[in-house]
């Protein structure tokens, strides 16, 4: 995983600190000597990426950029949903940054962005700890604010997600800038980036590598240059391990979303709605709550499945703007409220938010806090057809996402309940 960096930069820092992105949970011993699992790790470098094709080459695994820092990757969600609609396991990765933030903090940030859920697809989260070249040796810092920024991280992490976060790290930094130190070494795995070596070195007291970054400038079906290249030291049953399935009962994977990275001038879903719209992500996550595992080729033009018949999902010929599907929910015979449900469809009517929504605006509701405040996914909050997450008080909240000035987006106007955790039906 090769962030903020030039050619050169990268060259300079190559011998100091490897680039990539760690992986998870328990420490078990590998299978095998012989056993490893070949995966890769992109980001914001590789934008375009035809996961078909690296899928064939033999990959099961990628992990992806979600954010250098606050700056987001933003081939996030594509890259995301691209590696999974092609059946790898993935998951994100976040370059550490401890001089401008505390962990908790940037971890906080970083679970808010990509939606972790134990899904069965989902790798545990990373933290990339290596250099940032614009900062000197260890950034300027001493260990013991690398170690106490490492441990606020996992400690969110794992309280967030259950989860004990990966730690990606070369031998030389880890030693050189962390002291060598064994806190980690039994609780967080290991990825280690180590090149031109038949055996990775290992430090920190770990007994042995999860994950091993083995090259910077590999070659792979599907992806034009360089790519980071990886082995995780195991089984591939092993490492369906990393990925556990424990949230059947909770909402589908937001980043499941087919038609990441592309724009209503693409085209439209098999709804009739605008590629990266927040209608065609409404649409699609409410047929996942349902169960609905098609093909996107194979979805009905008109419904959600092919027994329902017409009409009788949001398809635009029948539900209209974003503004108008708390009227034709409601018509259709679905629960509309104003109580937030994990599921459900957060709904602003027409002109909502001092008219900042012209026609409206849907999201999806992924988590409902004990304080009251409800996590959000959406799609095209400002027209760019992409994706962001957002956590609200009653009080609403201020969007900083995607790189756009702040503005206010009041408490949904309504909430639809169509199949969301049990609440409404097709019926």
């Amino acid at each position: 995983m090769h962030t903020r960096r030039s050619l050169l930069a990268r060259l300079a820092v190559l011998v100091l600190t490897a680039m990539a992105a760690p992986l998870l949970p328990p420490l078990t011993a590998p299978a095998a000597a012989a056993a490893t699992v070949a995966g890769i790790d992109v980001s914001r470098y590789q934008p375009s990426i035809n996961w078909s094709q690296v899928a064939s080459a033999g990959y099961r695994f990628a992990y992806v950029a979600a954010a250098d820092g606050t700056v987001k990757n933003p081939y996030f969600a594509q890259q995301m949903s691209g590696a999974r609609n092609a059946g790898l396991l993935r998951g994100a990765y976040f370059f550490a940054e401890p001089v401008f933030e505390t962990g908790p903090t940037h971890a906080a940030w970083f679970l808010d962005q990509i939606g972790y859920r134990a899904d069965g697809w989902s790798l545990p989260p990373v933290l990339d700890v290596e250099q940032n070249p614009n900062q000197g040796a260890c950034d300027g810092l001493s260990s013991t604010t690398w170690i106490n920024y490492i441990a606020g991280f996992a400690s969110t992490v794992k309280s967030r997600t259950g989860q004990d976060m990966v730690i990606y790290a070369s031998p030389n930094f880890w030693r050189d800038c962390v002291a060598d130190t064994t806190r980690f070494s039994q609780t967080n795995p290991l990825w280690i980036a180590n090149y031109g070596v038949s055996k990775p070195s290992i430090p920190g007291g770990w007994p042995w590598q999860t994950f091993w970054q083995h090259s910077s400038t590999g070659r792979v079906p599907g992806i034009g240059g360089d790519v980071d290249l990886d082995l995780f030291n195991g089984s591939y049953d092993q490492l369906k391990k990393f990925a556990p399935n424990t949230s059947s009962s909770g909402p589908p994977d937001v980043l499941d979303y087919p038609w990441a990275g592309l724009t209503i001038s693409q085209g439209g879903d098999q709804w009739g709605m605008g590629y990266g719209q927040c209608v065609s992500f409404a649409a699609w996550m409410v047929y996942k709550n349902y169960g609905g595992d098609q093909h996107p080729a194979d979805i009905p033009t008109r419904g959600w499945f092919p027994s329902d018949g017409l009409a009788l999902g949001p398809v635009r010929e029948t539900w209209g703007n974003a503004g108008d599907w708390s009227i034709t929910a409601g018509a259709a015979g679905y629960l509309v409220d104003r109580s937030p449900h994990v599921g459900a469809v957060a709904q602003w009517d027409n002109g909502g938010n001092g008219g900042t929504f012209a026609v409206g605006h849907v999201a999806y509701v992924t988590a409902v806090n004990a304080d009251g405040s409800i996590d959000l996914a959406q799609y095209n909050l400002r027209e760019d057809s992409s994706f962001s997450t957002l956590r609200m008080t009653t009080s609403g909240a201020a969007d900083t996402s995607n790189g756009h000035p702040s503005f206010h987006v009041s408490w949904p106007d309504h909430f639809i309940h169509i199949g969301d955790q049990g609440i409404g039906s097709f019926a």
